[in-house]
């Protein structure tokens, strides 16, 4: 915050706000800002806004389109110095709030109630009906309200501090409460004071956002649904003029299309998408904003992005965010196969992970929209590959190498006489494995796309002069539409450890398992000779294998999903994991031996 701005003392009079932006858009949110607010001064930081405005323009605030989060300054503490001595910093943290104007901050809490939202927030499910879900906060209290419950939520700037955020949350939130009294809830709050510890400040401010504004109008989510406020600082920068047709060729979910007919009214939006599931829930989104008197102006079609219906010229603005992942996963680091229009794998070359299965134009893999796909860490989801360890490793990265190297082609995407089409990839030792395992080996990863099936089939050959034992998995993710409504069956009368319940050589009596929790199984001799049905209403798949006796039944579910730092938090409603494997017990390979496994996934 400049120094020039004012912290709160008054419910009256001028007052300082910051609002988060997404980084890279801040100049596009201070022009909104300047032409809705109009306000006294403004400026810009890494991801914020600070503007300086009077009380009154509180709904005028609350309708700003181009952030996320709105929060008041009630005081931020310049020249801050953090003693070294923590104890001594933990005093000085809970003398901060004995000066500040809480009765005041009140009296603002109760006006901005007043245009506060509470957003519909939502699961994906198989009816098309949105489900709630939890956002921390029970309901929208009344303007009038005086029982107040409330959490101190810190963060921090760096690890200079000799302080942490929890530090703050607990030491500076329990002074608080001795001074005003106030009722802590950290689930059901609803008043929300957020402490910043910056290097050399500490700033204290009021969230004036129940939450983040950019799920906003979206009833239906995708894996990859682009933020609104995103969505309309692109829209913003393409200077729309009244009349304008605006086409957004890969919409996802449709999120700047009806960013864009919120703010531009004038004009007339078409969405397109090649995706089956873009499609409906973009149709379902655009649906939803439709009332009885209100029509909205977007048209919701599906087609080929490299074929678009258009004649030259008549499209006035072309606006979309790439799809997820194609930024980075340049032709240099990934391969595709393509069986027709509809049907394609993608294969990266960083771990030979098949981030992409689509099949008559639906994903069959799930892929977190976290996930780092640039080689900094294991992608999150696909199909990665698990050699030559699984689960935590004493001599390396937990589930081994494999899906954190880069491989190499060794047969570029050919197609067969009988239409499949396949690619093969190769992984040798070198320096840095052998220093994790000290073992000569070589992994030949063959992929092959059908019309309706894809098959990943690995080799595992020992070049050395010595045996060696591994233990190897196809960390399969399937994309699921509702995890409530997914069976998956192959099961029955396999003994199974589990790792949630601590359990070992259990019998499964349950012909069809329903995922309704976090679930960490490892079955032995599981889905043989039959093989595994994943089923939901619109899906169903059958997964066979060979020379992997083993199948693992994977969910995090809420909890660890939100551990999880390249995992959505929602995520686990539309994923399963059912990855064959040779885990239960190591396999010894002989010097010049090769073990040649694989799975098969068919659409029925």
């Amino acid at each position: 915050m400049p120094p020039t701005f004012c912290d709160f003392s008054t419910f009256k009079g001028l007052v300082t706000i910051y609002a988060t932006v997404p980084t890279g858009l801040e100049f596009t949110a201070v022009d909104e800002i300047k032409q809705k607010i109009q306000p006294e001064a403004c400026e810009i930081g890494q991801g914020k806004v600070y503007f300086q405005t009077a009380v009154s323009r509180l709904c005028d605030i609350h309708q700003l389109r181009s952030v996320d989060r709105l929060f008041l300054v009630i005081k931020k503490f310049l020249d801050y110095k953090y003693d070294d001595d923590h104890d001594k910093a933990i005093v000085d943290l809970k003398a901060l709030p004995n000066d500040l104007p809480w009765d005041e901050v009140v009296k603002f809490w109760q006006e901005n109630l007043k245009h506060c939202k509470v957003l519909i927030k939502t699961r994906k499910n198989t009816s098309g009906v949105p489900v709630p879900s939890s956002n921390g906060i029970s309901s929208l209290p009344d303007a009038s309200c005086t029982d107040i419950r409330y959490r101190a939520t810190a963060s921090r700037v760096g690890k200079q501090q000799s302080v942490t955020s929890p530090d703050a949350e607990l030491y500076f939130g329990g002074a608080l409460q001795d001074i005003t009294q106030w009722k802590v809830d950290l689930s059901n709050y609803n008043l929300e004071i957020v402490i910043t510890l910056g290097v050399d400040f500490v700033l204290v401010g009021l969230a004036l956002t129940l939450e983040s504004l950019h799920r906003r109008n979206i009833t239906h989510f995708g894996y990859t649904t682009l933020r609104a406020s995103i969505a309309y600082n692109m829209l913003r920068m393409c200077k729309i003029l009244p009349g304008d047709v605006v086409v957004d060729p890969m919409c996802g979910t449709g999120v700047i299309p009806i960013e864009g007919q919120d703010e531009w009214i004038n004009c007339f939006y078409f969405a397109g998408d090649k995706s089956d599931d873009a499609v409906k829930k973009s149709a379902a989104n655009v649906a939803a904003l439709n009332g009885e008197t209100v029509r909205s102006c977007v048209e919701v079609l599906q087609w080929n992005v490299k074929k678009l219906p258009w004649r030259s010229a008549s499209i006035d603005v072309c606006v979309t965010d790439l799809p997820f992942g194609c930024c980075i996963n340049t032709m240099a680091n990934s391969i595709t196969l393509d069986w027709s229009e509809n049907c394609s794998a993608t294969i990266h070359l960083y771990g030979a992970t098949v981030t992409s299965w689509i099949n008559n134009g639906k994903e069959q893999l799930f892929l977190s929209s976290k996930s780092k796909i640039d080689g900094s860490k294991a992608i999150r989801g696909g199909i990665p590959l698990v050699f030559p360890n699984f689960g935590p490793w004493e001599h390396g990265p937990q589930h081994g190498f494999a899906r954190i190297s880069w491989w190499k082609i060794i047969e570029q995407p050919t197609k067969m006489s009988n239409g499949d089409v396949t690619t093969v990839l190769q992984l040798t030792d070198d320096d840095k494995t052998r220093n994790m395992w000290n073992h000569q080996f070589l992994l030949t990863y063959k992929v092959t796309l059908g019309e309706n099936n894809l098959t990943t089939k690995l080799e595992v050959t020992n070049t050395g002069s010595e045996q060696f034992d591994f233990t190897v998995l196809l960390h399969t993710y399937f994309r699921v539409s509702d995890i409530n409504s997914c069976k998956v069956s192959g099961f029955l009368g396999c003994n199974y450890s589990d790792k949630v319940e601590g359990t070992d050589n259990v019998s499964e009596t349950t012909k069809e398992i329903v995922v309704d929790r976090n679930i960490d199984r490892v079955y032995r001799l599981a889905g043989q000779p039959d093989g595994h049905l994943i089923s939901t209403p619109e899906t169903k798949l059958m997964l066979t294998k060979i020379n992997l006796p083993d199948t693992v039944l994977w969910n995090p579910w809420t909890e660890k999903a939100a551990a999880m730092s390249d995992f959505d938090d929602l995520g686990y409603l539309n994923m399963v994991c059912v990855e064959p494997g040779y885990v239960s017990q190591r396999k010894i390979l002989c010097a010049g031996e090769t073990l040649t496994c694989s799975q098969n996934i068919t659409v029925l």
